[in-house]
């Protein structure tokens, strides 16, 4: 795989693991709870792309510009995570103005927090 495809890899899972089962997870559901973890999984997926890249010299090409593996791993993840984390926000009735606020929206589709069907 080439370096271009390992680190949009890592980005999409980590913030596929974040919108889709971390976050959901959290009661109460706020957006400086959400943030505050967003901050680790950024680091983790960062830690993950440092671990193969970092001191290699690789350079990183969008368009005319070269970046280094941590730029690309920071832009790319940003480019990734911005319309997630709107729709997330927009889904789930989340205050930006209020970062303390709960969130209003319901569970009704958190696959986490559903009950066992009847049998």
């Amino acid at each position: 795989m080439s370096p271009y495809l390992t680190v949009l890899a890592i980005n999409a899972v980590a913030i596929g693991l974040a919108y889709g089962l971390i976050y959901p997870r959290f009661e109460p559901l706020t957006a400086r709870r959400m943030m505050r973890a967003d901050a680790l999984v950024t680091a983790a997926a960062l830690a993950a792309a440092g671990a193969l890249f970092a001191g290699k010299g690789l350079p990183f090409q969008i368009g005319p510009v070269t970046l280094r593996w941590w730029g690309f791993s920071l832009l790319t993840y940003a480019a990734i995570e911005t319309p997630v984390f709107w729709a997330f926000c927009r889904a789930w009735d989340l205050s930006l103005s209020d970062p303390d606020a709960p969130a209003r929206g319901t569970r009704e589709n958190d696959v986490t927090k559903r009950p066992p069907p009847d049998e």
